[in-house]
């Protein structure tokens, strides 16, 4: 019998991948419909959820990329029309990273691929 509460079993037979993309989908879906209504206060504010959310996956480097587009972005004038392409730019880098490291998309090594026969 295995022992799941032993100090020596290494890792958990729980985690918390599912939790996680579950949170990324819904944030996914605020932004998709925050940057079609063009409100910008609750794409920014979700933007940013989002990348907390994912940025144990980025490099430092990366993490700084998003963060410098994020302070070009003056909170005080969210509303202006001049804040959407700065949006839109976060947006998209924030989902070339996702698709980077497999979280909008399952990796082509995935073993699903080959079950599924894709």
């Amino acid at each position: 019998m295995t022992d799941y509460y032993s100090k020596e079993e290494e890792g958990s037979i729980f985690n918390m991948a599912l939790a996680v993309l579950k949170r990324i989908d819904n944030y996914l879906n605020l932004i998709a419909k925050a940057s079609i209504m063009k409100d910008t206060v609750t794409w920014y504010l979700t933007l940013r959820a989002l990348f907390r959310e994912i940025s144990f996956k980025l490099t430092e480097t990366e993490q700084k990329e998003i963060n410098d587009l994020f302070e070009k972005i003056d909170v005080k004038y969210l509303n202006d029309k001049r804040t959407l392409p700065k949006l839109e730019d976060i947006d998209m880098k924030l989902r070339y990273y996702m698709n980077k490291y497999h979280l909008l998309m399952p990796s082509k090594d995935d073993p699903r691929h080959s079950i599924y026969g894709r």
